[in-house]
């Protein structure tokens, strides 16, 4: 098969728009959670709440936005508008600082506002960037170019979450939090305008060889993964790992500032400078794979995770 070849075009949306957004969601992975413990409350109740309505929200969006975009054939409109949305929630969230004042004693409604505005925030994140960005990507795929694309997107997170983490330390120490939940607003809000004038979209049929329901609930067939034991117990591994993750991960970061005391520059250069680590660990780990030693390789993990923990 000749190989697809990218162009110069494709190749900036596919990096800026990958990147951007995973800088977008660390924000809210870990910036957003010392956020309500310094403006709004020192209450790990909030962020549990927010965790687990903007995970919802986030599923509902991206099996929901996505049908809808293979049904239409259009990937362009809903990254678009998805990005430009995702970055006015994104400034939203931070103007929420300003409702403890009027909100002083009516807790429990500042808290479904801040709980409210992650989960809208969440909702066009995930439809701008998990189920259209991922599918235009998908689009772009072929035998000749999936390793190249493939990488890419790999790489993607990684570089948000390195990134995303220090600069963001950075500048909530030196300028606040409201700065720079509206400076990342802004250049997600650009990406989208970009998007919309400038994004190509590839040719794809549209899908409506059955009711919309049918074709959004298609996606929820457990019945097909049970078959597939190997892919079932993976998928059971992963739920198991990340339930556990998120027990601790989402207040990681105001253990560092609240518990050990560390500044926001600090805990931000702590954290993305251990994720430099772990990238770099991949190197070995990848000839351990390629050695079919996998097991024991991920015993070993497994150990250094919890004792990390300890």
């Amino acid at each position: 098969m000749e190989k697809r070849k990218l162009g110069i075009k494709e190749w900036f949306f596919l990096w800026s728009l990958g990147v951007v957004g995973q800088l977008c969601w660390n924000i809210e992975n870990v910036w957003f959670n010392t956020f309500v413990y310094k403006k709004i409350s020192p209450d790990p109740s909030i962020i549990t709440w927010m965790v687990a309505v903007s995970a919802t929200a986030t599923t509902i969006a991206t099996f929901l936005m996505g049908a809808l975009s293979d049904r239409v054939g259009k990937r362009r409109p809903f990254i678009g508008w998805g990005y430009i949305a995702w970055g006015l929630f994104t400034i939203a969230f931070g103007l929420t600082q300003y409702l403890t004042s009027i909100l002083e004693n009516r807790f429990a409604v500042l808290v479904a506002v801040v709980v409210a505005a992650d989960s809208i925030m969440s909702f066009f994140g995930s439809t701008g960037n998990d189920a259209s960005f991922s599918a235009w990507t998908t689009d772009l795929l072929d035998e000749g170019n999936r390793g190249q694309i493939g990488a890419a997107v790999a790489i993607h997170p990684v570089l948000g979450t390195i990134v995303g983490t220090i600069l963001g330390g950075v500048i909530i120490e030196s300028f606040g939090y409201l700065a720079f939940f509206t400076t990342m607003g802004a250049v997600v809000i650009f990406m989208g305008v970009l998007s919309l004038l400038f994004l190509d979209e590839p040719k794809k049929e549209k899908q409506k060889d059955k009711p919309f329901l049918k074709q959004f609930l298609s996606a929820f067939n457990f019945r097909d993964v049970l078959r597939m034991r190997e892919l079932f117990l993976i998928f059971l591994t992963m739920a198991v790992f990340l339930v556990g993750f998120n027990f601790f991960f989402i207040h990681i970061t105001n253990y560092f500032i609240y518990v050990l005391g560390y500044s926001e520059d600090l805990a931000g250069i702590i954290q993305g400078g251990s994720l430099l680590v772990a990238v770099l660990a991949t190197i070995p780990a990848a000839h351990f794979i390629n050695k079919n030693k996998s097991q024991p390789l991920v015993l070993a993990a497994f150990g250094v995770y919890i004792a990390g923990l300890l």
